[in-house]
């Protein structure tokens, strides 16, 4: 698996710290953890967003007084990337509407990488045309 794109040096080390925190290093943990380790207010309020001894989300974070509305964005993404968590501003209208989109599909490519090879490796059947 190739390396994604971190936004920041401090991005890839948070990332890979936290990484090492969780009980399994799975697609799963991979995408959540590369997204609440993107930016600064998230790195410094990963233990309010996840729990790592229980291995589970903390949806209530997201009424936490230091979100703001892009790491709202982030946050919602990463916890549906991890169990299909949805609300009302769940959809891709919602969440990919911001500057973060690029990170968001470097997580999507984290947590899908059987379905988010490149093109180039991809066979396309034209008999089903």
């Amino acid at each position: 698996m190739t390396e994604p794109k971190f936004m920041t040096p401090a991005h890839r080390r948070a990332y890979l710290t936290h990484l090492n925190r969780c009980k399994a290093m799975d697609s799963y943990h991979r995408a959540l953890i590369y997204i609440l380790t993107a930016v600064p207010a998230l790195r410094n309020n990963i233990d309010a967003c996840f729990n790592f001894e229980k291995d589970e989300i903390k949806p209530e974070s997201l009424a936490a007084g230091w979100q703001t509305n892009g790491t709202t964005k982030l946050t919602r993404f990463a916890y549906n990337l991890w169990n299909g968590y949805d609300d009302k501003s769940c959809t891709p209208y919602e969440l990919f509407d911001c500057s973060f989109a690029p990170y968001m599909y470097e997580a999507v490519k984290l947590r899908y990488p059987e379905h988010t090879r490149q093109l180039d490796d991809v066979v396309i059947d034209d008999a089903r045309n």
